[in-house]
């Protein structure tokens, strides 16, 4: 199903994704949260970046995350088991979102901070891992739905082209099987004339016009597979 041209974990794709993760997070900020959302003047380019860095990191988690289950689950094909894999990928983002908030209180502790408290708690990072998983999961879902269905119809055009090369294999067949005939045909017939002409001349006439119809109809039909 992956080839070289096309890919999941596209590096351009991805930066899009994380892009559009974050103006989505400012966005439900700005309509949410107003009081979260009017610190944001007063924000550090530090700050911003070090929102953008979540983006991408969790981003790219859950891309990475959607990548493994839907490689190696054993139900990849089935579309109703989507759900609980995008069920999957949020609990996985939660779990690192939650990681990740300790790894930072650790790091950085109570320093006083208040924009740094509040990119590091649990609201945050929950709700970057929330944005993220939604947007890889629709990404993911659709990409492999379009595989899925790309690789079916790749399926049944290669079906078609076997059905026909089988027809002209057989179709070659019935025009050699006639071509073996028609020399027999003519040989036993005319074996049976030259007997005829020696014993029994008045009834040779009758079978040569016989033949003769014969013949004539089997020439007319010589495309037709079925004889009536």
């Amino acid at each position: 199903m992956m080839t070289e041209t096309t890919k999941i974990l596209n590096w351009k794709n991805g930066m899009i994704l994380s892009a559009v993760s974050y103006v989505m997070y400012m966005l439900m900020w700005m309509f949410l949260d107003a009081n979260t959302f009017s610190q944001v003047c007063t924000m550090m380019v530090s700050d911003f970046l070090f929102d953008i860095l979540l983006c991408f990191v969790f981003t790219y988690t859950s891309w990475g995350f959607c990548y493994l289950l839907f490689r190696y689950s054993p139900f990849k094909v089935s579309y109703h088991w989507m759900i609980i894999l995008a069920g999957c990928i949020l609990l996985f983002n939660n779990l690192v979102a939650f990681g990740m908030v300790k790894l930072f209180a650790c790091i950085w502790g109570g320093s006083g901070n208040t924009l740094t408290d509040e990119l590091i708690n649990m609201k945050g990072c929950y709700t970057f891992a929330m944005i993220s998983t939604f947007i890889s999961s629709v990404y993911a879902n659709a990409f492999y739905m379009k595989t899925i269905i790309e690789a079916r119809n790749e399926k049944q055009a290669l079906e078609l082209a076997l059905m026909k090369e089988k027809e002209i294999a057989l179709q070659s067949q019935l025009n050699s099987l006639k071509m073996q005939i028609n020399p027999h045909f003519l040989f036993n017939n005319f074996s049976t004339l030259y007997e005829l002409i020696e014993s029994k001349a008045d009834n040779a006439c009758d079978f040569l016009s016989h033949l003769s119809k014969v013949y004539s109809h089997i020439v007319r039909n010589l495309s037709v597979n079925l004889i009536q």
